[in-house]
């Protein structure tokens, strides 16, 4: 198989697409939350393992992933999973995700890099804050990222931390400007 998208025949594409459609049903089929002895196996294989001096073929990091770190994995979309869910077990969700990667390169820079994503981030912003009572402009674009009025995090720690930020800008706004001495 060849290195670069731009170079993969539909045959590569295929057998990508099937590659994944079997290892994913695989890892989602699973019930049990964790196996610890699975995570234990993976971290000493891991632990072990030497720089490869050249590239490794498709099939062998394939057979990697799907023998030796996937079942030392946390599988999130097992029911009563409940700690940090990033997606879930939606079909929907996965697909999603599979497509974020694809084109999700840097939204919030319309002028540069991902046109299309970041008026996708902006318009789904706008139907959240319409959808927990926030005022929504009505121009859904506006002129920077900054006058948004809202932002996609990737977890907790990234949102609390915007949240603090936001919590402060809001009880000292000078603080952007001065600092907080």
């Amino acid at each position: 198989m060849k290195k670069y998208l731009d170079d993969l025949s539909s045959d590569d594409w295929k057998t990508l697409s099937e590659a994944y459609a079997h290892d994913a049903q695989s890892f989602f089929s699973q019930e049990k939350a964790f196996d610890y002895d699975a995570q234990q196996r993976t971290v000493d294989l891991l632990k072990n393992m030497e720089i490869p001096e050249k590239g490794v073929p498709f099939e062998q990091v394939r057979t990697l992933i799907t023998q030796d770190v996937l079942p030392g994995s946390i599988h999130q979309h097992a029911r009563g999973y409940l700690a940090f869910p990033d997606k879930g077990s939606f079909a929907s969700a996965q697909y999603a995700s599979i497509l974020a990667d694809a084109i999700n390169q840097n939204v919030i820079a319309d002028d540069k890099s991902a046109p299309t994503g970041t008026y996708l981030e902006t318009a789904l912003i706008h139907w959240m804050r319409k959808l927990v009572g926030y005022i929504a402009e009505t121009t859904p674009y506006p002129a920077s990222a900054l006058e948004l009025g809202g932002a996609f995090v990737t977890g907790g720690v990234l949102a609390n931390s915007i949240g603090l930020l936001g919590a402060r800008q809001a009880r000292f706004p000078e603080t952007k400007t001065k600092g907080m001495a």
